[in-house]
């Protein structure tokens, strides 16, 4: 099975729908900076009250990113909700104990896996 989770993965969208890939791109970058964060499906209401301003603004506490997508500022807050961050949505579906992390994990694990500041 390994060898099966070793091959590289990818996300299919249609690219005549700019603003579909970005909101698809950044929902990505959000469920991995999540983790970088610490934040999960579990403890995500607890970081609303952060006095970290990126964390708030990731959340969209502060600022207006999800309204730069189109989406609700709350939009990060939702997904992780649902869905989780990287690595829930990871466990979950790649239950292998023994498999090495997609991309090797978090980049500031030493893995491949980075989102650009959501700033």
């Amino acid at each position: 099975m390994t060898s099966i989770l070793l091959k590289s993965f990818y996300l299919l969208q249609n690219w005549d729908a700019p603003e579909w890939k970005d909101v698809v791109t950044w929902t990505v970058y959000a469920t991995i900076q999540a983790a970088e964060f610490g934040i999960t499906s579990e403890n995500v209401d607890d970081f609303l009250d952060s006095d970290d301003p990126a964390i708030r603004r990731f959340l969209g506490v502060e600022g207006d990113l999800g309204e730069s997508l189109g989406l609700d500022d709350n939009f990060v807050v939702d997904a992780i909700s649902s869905v989780g961050n990287w690595q829930e949505i990871y466990d979950r579906n790649f239950p292998f104990p023994d498999a090495p992390p997609i991309g090797g994990g978090l980049f500031s694990e030493g893995g491949l896996l980075y989102s650009p500041p959501f700033a």
